[in-house]
């Protein structure tokens, strides 16, 4: 122990903030306080070569920390906003496609009717000449029956008025 506290006294020696007497009781009292004046100075040059050592200090790491995080998050929305942005337009591109389309359904369907509506009228009017043939071919037979002279069966009374 003695030895620790010489070479500690020959330590302080050497610093230029502290002079140390070797008389009695004095001596001792400022060897105790340039102990404690050691260790501070040592704390704080620890804390120094700490943040020598890693650079920065922790706060300083720690608020650096929380600004990259806020960029990247920000980033990250910016990101998200544009592939939001470009989404919608497609949602629009196909919902304009999607119209042009009914529309162009509804204008065939149109004509398809339209179309329809012409073959019916047509199978009709071939239907109606079909029967008017058939109609034709069963009737002049019986027409020719019409146009002939035929005898009639009847007696012939005659009224008197008596």
């Amino acid at each position: 122990m003695d030895k620790l506290e010489a070479e500690l006294e020959s330590e302080l020696q050497k610093l230029p903030w502290c002079e140390t007497e070797s008389s009695g009781s004095e001596g001792r009292e400022d060897v105790v306080e340039a102990e404690i004046l050691a260790k501070e100075h040592c704390s704080e040059d620890r804390q120094y070569s700490s943040s020598s050592q890693y650079g920065v200090l922790p706060a300083e790491l720690d608020q650096k920390l929380c600004h990259l995080l806020i960029e990247q998050q920000e980033s990250q929305i910016s990101g998200l906003e544009a592939e939001l942005h470009e989404a919608h337009s497609k949602l629009q591109q196909k919902e304009a496609e999607l119209q042009v389309l009914k529309n162009c359904v509804k204008r065939l369907s149109q004509f398809s009717l339209a179309c329809a509506s012409d073959e019916e009228i047509e199978d009709n009017e071939d239907v109606k000449t079909r029967d008017a043939i058939k109609e034709k071919l069963e009737v002049e037979p019986a027409k020719s029956m019409v146009g002939m002279k035929r005898t009639m069966d009847y007696e012939s009374h005659i009224c008197s008025s008596d």
